[in-house]
């Protein structure tokens, strides 16, 4: 029967990897529907794994060293009478921590499974409870979470008598995401190989104990740390940017752009062009740029440009993109009420095209961590200029971060210092600095290759 026990953790083990593997999929590529299914089935084999892997657990043979016969034998860690006990305990969590108060007993032969505790030394004590708490704290209530999937409570949970609308554990059940339940998951492996090492080798056990809990213990940690938002942008930006590479690797050679190339990125001033030339050499290294930056000196005259018809006639054959800032320009943005929209989602960077021309007109994209200060509703009072695509830790560090409180309450970061000096600064930036611009070059690829 030991064998069939494993082939069912083994089988589980490799469903939670398929699954992690197509939920990252469905984060990165902004699937909401597809990732919340993933992420409550991810729950729920988690939980089934731990059912799994204590019933190997209670199935496996124990090996030991004769030194009678200078041979192994086998004895199994829980008698049959004890087997029996476990199978009948009333939920998962009362077999587990039978099972610990078992392992235990037998380990420090102890008779008696009545307050184990109060027979225990000082420091097998402390395990002991630290291991209960383990189970209560973490445990617990993924197999609640559990239960409330496997029947049928994916988007509401219910109470016990199922009349009733649990608001706190259709909170839980929301709130779990794929890093969650990733490090849980460390958790309750870490915690089942103690109670297993416990079972069969108590020397194993005091041996490798302090590794194991560390594991828990960083685990602990990790889930209060690590941001869920912070890694789903992380997955969106790696895939974005590598849809942009392969869509750039198709279209061009790996070589420098040349006089050709009509593609022409109008920006604010030279401190835009310095700052999108630095965050492109980064991003793509080695890549051809398709445009070319060519500063206007000011956003009324790039305004102007655009709306030009004698230089957009006159340059029939160029594609133009102005690019403004998302503050003060906003207005001179919306003045080019000729152009016609294309794209409407301010993280996406708002874009409108000329009916007639190759003229494009677009916003910075908004990253996740400016929403509050740039928006249509803010219109000309938003604030980002193209120095806040940088994080406020790379601003602080450079000395070029003001925080300014708004009338009514709220703060809002603002850029101060050089803007020169601070461009010029930015070539020695790292790939990971210029995050916040893969968008950007999304958005401007797309239209390079006729895509809005």
């Amino acid at each position: 029967m030991y064998k069939y026990y494993c082939k069912n953790v083994k089988s589980l083990e490799n469903a939670i990897e398929t699954l992690q593997r197509d939920l990252r999929k469905y984060i990165s590529q902004e699937l909401h529907e597809n990732e919340y299914l993933y992420t409550k089935l991810l729950s729920y084999l988690i939980v089934a794994w731990c059912e799994a892997r204590l019933l190997k657990l209670l199935n496996e043979p124990e090996q030991q060293f004769s030194h009678k016969t200078k041979k192994y034998i086998l004895k199994k860690p829980f008698s049959i009478d004890e087997i029996e006990q476990l199978y009948n305990c009333n939920s998962l969590k009362d077999r587990i921590v039978l099972a610990l108060r078992i392992s235990i007993s037998k380990a420090n032969n102890i008779k008696s499974l009545n307050n184990v505790e109060e027979q225990l030394t000082f420091t097998q004590r402390a395990r002991f409870l630290e291991l209960i708490e383990i189970i209560e704290n973490f445990l617990v209530p993924s197999i609640e979470i559990r239960n409330r999937i496997a029947h049928g409570q994916w988007n509401y949970a219910f109470t016990n008598d199922l009349k009733n609308l649990s608001p706190d554990i259709t909170k839980k059940l929301r709130m779990e995401n794929i890093v969650s339940l990733q490090l849980n998951h460390k958790i309750f492996k870490a915690l089942f190989q103690i109670i297993h090492d416990l079972s069969i080798s108590t020397d194993t056990f005091e041996r490798d104990f302090d590794k194991n809990y560390k594991i828990i213990e960083q685990n602990k940690i990790n889930l209060h740390k690590r941001d869920y938002n912070e890694y789903k942008i992380k997955e969106i930006t790696k895939y974005r940017k590598g849809i942009l590479e392969r869509n750039i690797e198709a279209k061009h050679t790996k070589e420098k752009v040349s006089d050709e190339i009509n593609i022409e990125l109008l920006v604010e001033g030279e401190t835009d062009k310095t700052i999108i030339h630095n965050a492109w050499n980064k991003l793509f290294p080695n890549k051809i740029m398709p445009f070319k930056i060519r500063p206007s000196f000011g956003r009324a005259i790039l305004q102007v440009t655009l709306r030009s018809e004698e230089t957009l006639q006159n340059n029939y054959n160029t594609k133009f993109i102005g690019l403004f800032d998302f503050d003060e320009a906003y207005n001179d943005w919306f003045g080019l009420k000729e152009f016609e929209s294309k794209i409407e989602n301010e993280q996406d960077g708002l874009t409108k095209k000329h009916p007639k021309y190759n003229a494009y007109a677009l916003l910075l994209p908004v990253p996740e961590n400016r929403k509050n200060i740039a928006n249509k509703k803010y219109g000309s009072q938003s604030c980002l200029s193209i120095e806040l695509m940088f994080s406020d830790e790379i601003l602080q560090k450079k000395n070029n971060l003001e925080i300014i409180e708004k009338v009514g309450g709220g703060i809002v970061p603002r850029f101060k210092g050089d803007k020169g000096r601070f461009a010029g600064q930015t070539q020695d930036f790292s790939k990971d600095d210029f995050i916040n611009f893969v968008k950007l070059f999304e958005v401007i690829n797309n239209i390079c290759n006729d895509l809005i």
